[in-house]
């Protein structure tokens, strides 16, 4: 199946990391279990390892922004809708995988592993929509694997089913339906088992997916998957005790418009064994599917262990905010509309910047990554209107 190749970047500019002149060393990180101590680094700082600065083709500078909005240094190849079959489920999952093509000036790693995402799309997505907050991650060195689940509009009406209620009937039934619950996670986990087969219907994945470096991340429905398989415990009917859908070969979990307590079978005690690394993110317009405020989403940061947890509230942004779909004003806000909320390009470029901080920091081990992740950095960049905090 061929892959194809889109570049990431426009071609009239050219990005530059541009260090400023300020102190050389960072301080000392803090310990996993000092219960909510935010520390922050002086907002110089943050140029010094992460300012990325745009410039003309001219050279003349245009705006500092944080850490890796621009364009990665890859071109992003992709192939959509590898069939695999599950026979112990009795069905077929469609996946689509983002990556990064190696050039001769820019090299992949010695032995060619890459850190893999495993992305799951909100209720009614699909994994096939290159969304560009995927392509981004692929830019800058990950494979991003994103699953089609059953409750995909698209999938369902390729298969002659009837989409009674549309998108919003879709939600209903992802709120009140245990057999999505059950069987998203179950998609990520029969994804995981299957990458060998993965790699031999896509050529261009070959001996390059890292399974030692694993990440799920999710939006909406698809944040509640990230955290189910991260090890958040689900109360489910007729089991006397929560269950939990753990995988232990993932190493970090992203939960954009995650859920809180008392909706999809999470309790106020569902995260009291998560202790993998977790960003959270959420915004002051992204209304839970009931009703629920903004805060509710920031429950899963809250309730579980602290060390290296992470939450990120942006002013303005709503729902639809976080994976670049209207960062470009290009795409129609359909459920979202009448939310419009904030400057959304901006919005996004913060989203960028604290998600790929993030997967840096858990996934490939880079410490001014998580220096960034534990700095003042992005609230002085976007002047106080995205806060991320730790614990």
């Amino acid at each position: 199946m061929p892959a194809h190749d889109a570049p990431t970047g426009p071609p009239a500019q050219t990005w530059q990391t541009a260090p400023v002149a300020c102190s050389r060393t960072w301080p000392s990180l803090p310990s996993a279990g000092d219960e909510m101590k935010r520390r922050t680094l002086s907002a110089s700082m943050l140029f010094l390892l992460t300012a990325i600065v745009i410039r003309s083709p001219a050279g003349e500078q245009v705006s500092p922004h944080c850490y890796k909005v621009a364009a990665g240094p890859f071109a992003v190849a992709s192939v959509e809708n590898v069939v695999l079959r599950d026979e112990k489920r009795r069905k077929d999952l469609p996946v689509s995988a983002y990556f990064p093509k190696a050039e001769a000036t820019v090299p992949l790693s010695a032995d060619r592993k890459v850190p893999v995402i495993v992305f799951s799309h909100g209720a009614g997505g699909s994994g096939d929509m290159g969304l560009p907050l995927v392509r981004h991650w692929a830019g800058h060195g990950y494979v991003v694997l994103c699953p089609t689940h059953a409750d995909s509009i698209k999938l369902r009406r390729q298969q002659g089913q009837d989409i009674g209620g549309g998108a919003a009937g879709v939600i209903r039934r992802a709120i009140s339906g245990e057999e999505d619950w059950m069987n998203r996670p179950g998609d990520i986990s029969f994804l995981l088992d299957s990458l060998d087969t993965l790699e031999a219907k896509v050529p261009a994945l070959k001996g390059r997916l890292d399974r030692e470096r694993i990440g799920v991340g999710g939006h909406s429905f698809g944040a509640f998957t990230a955290q189910a398989v991260g090890g958040a415990t689900l109360k489910l009917a007729g089991k006397d005790q929560p269950q939990s859908l753990a995988d232990k070969r993932v190493k970090a979990i992203l939960l954009l418009s995650g859920q809180g307590r008392d909706q999809m079978g999470l309790h106020e005690r569902s995260w009291e064994n998560l202790r993998l690394p977790m960003l959270c993110v959420t915004g002051s317009l992204d209304r839970g599917a009931q009703g629920q405020p903004p805060e509710w989403r920031r429950d899963p940061f809250a309730m579980s262990p602290p060390g290296d947890k992470y939450f990120l509230f942006i002013q303005g942004a709503h729902h639809g905010s976080f994976t670049g779909r209207f960062a470009d004003g290009g795409e129609r806000l359909g459920l979202f509309r009448g939310a419009a909320g904030g400057d959304q390009k901006a919005i996004f470029e913060w989203v960028k910047a604290a998600t790929t901080a993030f997967w840096d920091a858990y996934l490939k081990g880079e410490m001014p990554a998580k220096q960034f992740l534990q700095s003042d950095a992005l609230a002085t960049a976007s002047r106080m209107q995205a806060k991320l905090e730790y614990r």
